[in-house]
């Protein structure tokens, strides 16, 4: 009986370290892209264009522009800011970047560049968003894990933000963290 007590305690120990080290290998994974999340979303490119667009739609124009995102798949790009879309292309193809989906909202939660083009224009009410907004901070989205690639990504979401502080959009990047399940 001693025995399967002690045995019991070595495989609870055993597992309980199994996920520290999961959990420590998964935040070592996302601060070098956390860093250049951060430095990304303070080029002077992104930080002008989300500025020039701030508070640029209103409610109608929003939902309008939201239903034609959804009406038209092939026509998306004419919303978006076409150098700022082959950047994030350019950016993405990059040997060694971290990002495999980048998305950059304004202020009101439209998508003002991204690449690949997500399904919503609007993403007002999302986590990503709603979080960084409120809280005018970082947010990292949960941990999904991706059978097809058999990686773990997330995504980590950042403020634009000018040098007196104020907020001019979210910036969202989208990472593959490589951790592999043992």
């Amino acid at each position: 009986m001693k025995m399967k007590r002690i045995t019991l305690l070595l495989w609870a120990g055993i597992l309980a370290f199994g996920c520290i080290q999961a959990v420590t290998a998964e935040q070592d994974a996302l601060a070098e892209p956390l860093i250049q999340l951060q430095k990304l979303a303070q080029a002077r490119d992104i930080l002008n264009l989300a500025r020039d667009r701030d508070g640029q739609l209103g409610i109608d124009q929003l939902i309008e522009q939201d239903e034609y995102w959804a009406k038209s798949p092939n026509d998306r790009l004419v919303l978006l800011n076409d150098s700022m879309q082959q950047y994030f292309r350019t950016l993405l193809k990059t040997n060694g970047s971290p990002f495999i989906e980048l998305v950059l909202l304004g202020s009101q939660g439209e998508i003002l560049a991204a690449y690949p083009l997500p399904d919503d224009f609007w993403h007002g009410n999302t986590a990503n968003f709603v979080n960084v907004m409120a809280d005018e901070n970082t947010y990292i989205d949960e941990l999904i894990w991706d059978a097809s690639s058999r990686h773990i990504q997330a995504q980590i979401s950042v403020p634009i933000k000018d040098n007196n502080e104020e907020m001019f959009g979210v910036l969202i990047g989208k990472v593959d963290t490589h951790v592999q399940p043992e």
